[in-house]
């Protein structure tokens, strides 16, 4: 059974409407088997994938695959570690972010043949807790209201009882979010767009830290304990 706290950022990559994609080291580093990939552009019926990735060990690729227009898990192997990802996007790929999140936790062999054969296109029933480890709904909203700034801001504070978050950049200039507690200006974890909402689907519960591109209007965090 997979830990949904076991999940590690390990990159972020934002990608233009114009201009060339080259092809590009995405992470190194890696240790672990199971990644899960993320990409935020939207699919269309003219353009099935977003580009593919290669494992690359001491230099040499190994084979292809393809990275589709959804949340998709990768096993890889990990006899000679650490590795990188080597990512070629299309020529056509629109304006968004891909990451890339290592599962760090504990695996059985058993666990990573469910996900190679997902990985191949099989249906199979991803993590989830039993019934009596889900927690309740969360009954408490509170907001509040974050000027904006140019260096690094607290959104919002550590909490172990958070159950869910949203944040809103009001504001017409791009606001980037930091989940590093030391925090890193150049390694956020995500940009939000001027005017956009972020919900967090993961159960996060650290400090979250923000910057905006310039500064202009604020942010509208609400969590949910």
């Amino acid at each position: 059974m997979l830990n949904p706290t076991q999940w590690k950022l390990r990159s972020n990559r934002m990608y233009g409407v114009r201009g060339a994609r080259p092809s590009l080291t995405l992470c190194t580093g890696l240790k672990f088997p199971l990644l899960r990939i993320e990409a935020s552009f939207k699919q269309s019926d003219l353009i099935p994938r977003a580009g593919t990735i290669q494992q690359v060990v001491n230099g040499v690729k190994s084979e292809k695959q393809i990275i589709p227009f959804e949340n998709r898990y990768y096993v890889f192997p990990t006899d000679l570690v650490p590795y990188s990802l080597f990512w070629s996007p299309i020529a056509s790929l629109p304006s968004g972010y891909l990451q890339v999140w290592e599962y760090v936790g504990e695996l059985s062999q058993s666990i990573l043949n469910q996900f190679i054969a997902y990985s191949n296109g099989d249906s199979m029933s991803l993590y989830s807790p039993p019934a009596s480890a889900v927690s309740p709904p969360s009954t408490i909203a509170t907001s509040v209201s974050i000027p904006s700034a140019n260096s690094g801001v607290v959104l919002i504070a550590a909490n172990p009882n958070r159950k869910g978050l949203m944040i809103h950049n009001s504001s017409n200039a791009k606001l980037y979010v930091s989940l590093n507690p030391d925090y890193d200006a150049v390694a956020f974890a995500f940009p939000i767009e001027p005017f956009a909402t972020f919900t967090m689907e993961e159960r996060y519960t650290g400090k979250i830290m923000g910057q905006w591109a310039t500064v202009d209007g604020r942010a509208l965090v609400t969590e949910f304990t």
